[in-house]
């Protein structure tokens, strides 16, 4: 299939609450809004295999958000006859952390903190392996996701000096 994909171009996350996870992504992370959709009733079987979810849901709201370069999120909330409020943890069927690579890991970590990010630890360094070099750490949001933070040594990783690879790399540039 690698000569048909050309790549990731998005992730869709739901969340409870779409109002309080744009604000924290736009006032923690600078995400910006690129637009929305319409909420959809899934009252039909058409809806409801399309998106995988029971007759008698609503997706309440659906909105593309970007930040810098990369991949954008696409954020949900619905409504549903069946709603389950316990997120997978990150060793279960389903488990998923959101990984951004920052400049400064100190900073970062200090201004989610602020925004009302837990910390899962500290600050950690892989001293050897793949990911040598690389400082990271984990946090969870207010609204429960999960994310990692990653800053990588300038010298680039020893996996890319061993194969010649490099890995996806951000660049920073402005979305209007």
């Amino acid at each position: 299939m690698s000569d048909i994909i050309l790549g990731i171009q998005h992730v869709g996350l739901t969340v409870s609450n779409i109002d309080e996870a744009l604000t924290w992504f736009r006032e923690a992370l600078g995400f910006k809004e690129l637009f929305r959709e319409d909420p959809i009733d899934i009252d039909n079987e058409y809806w409801a295999e399309a998106l995988g979810v029971p007759i008698g849901s609503k997706m309440e709201a659906s909105v593309l958000i970007g930040c810098g370069a990369g991949i954008e999120l696409e954020l949900f909330q619905y409504s549903s006859p069946i709603e389950r409020r316990e997120r997978p943890l990150n060793c279960e069927d389903g488990g998923h952390h959101l990984a951004l690579q920052v400049t400064d890991i100190n900073a970062a970590v200090r201004r989610l903190v602020d925004a009302g990010a837990t910390p899962l630890g500290p600050i950690k360094d892989n001293p050897h392996g793949p990911w040598e070099g690389v400082d990271w750490v984990y946090l969870k949001t207010p609204f429960g996701l999960y994310l990692e933070l990653l800053q990588f040594p300038k010298d680039g990783l020893s996996y890319e000096h061993r194969t010649g690879r490099r890995l996806n790399r951000p660049r920073r540039h402005t979305i209007d």
